[in-house]
């Protein structure tokens, strides 16, 4: 009998090893595909909101475009992801990084009152909560590159 004890609780502790090790590599290559997204979308979203519509190399962006990035992006992450999404509970946080004209920088969800005051948007913050697990990456505007 107490051989038979033994090899049930090896065989069950190898079991629950076995599933600790399964949900921990799925969590991973969740979050993984989630980076990615994330990484892919921020450019791609920049570029398609910008696109003709100022001049990039004033390395600012004006409300019209702010709204169509965020726009964009959203909709580009949840149908472009590499991982399967319940929609209905991804949230998303944008956050910039403006450097006013005396140099100083804030981080601010709403740069326009900034822009007017002759700010200049250097960078972004794309932050999104997917199943309770916040991932974030920030893009940094790269002016150089810009339009005439």
């Amino acid at each position: 009998m107490r051989k038979y004890f033994i090899t049930f609780l090896v065989f069950g502790c190898g079991m629950a090893l076995f599933f600790m090790l399964y949900q921990y590599n799925m969590k991973s290559i969740k979050r993984d595909g989630v980076m990615e997204t994330l990484e892919r979308t921020s450019e791609v979203a920049y570029i398609n909101a910008l696109d003709g519509s100022y001049r990039i190399t004033k390395g600012s962006m004006n409300i019209t475009s702010q709204e169509t990035y965020e726009t964009i992006f959203k909709e580009i992450f949840l149908n472009d992801s590499t991982v399967n999404l319940d929609q209905e509970h991804v949230i998303f946080a944008f956050e910039y990084l403006v450097e006013l004209e005396d140099g100083t920088t804030l981080n601010t969800a709403l740069p326009q009152q900034f822009i007017h005051q002759g700010g200049v948007v250097k960078g972004i913050r794309n932050t999104v909560w997917v199943d309770g697990q916040d991932y974030s990456v920030r893009y940094i505007l790269d002016i150089s590159k810009g339009r005439e």
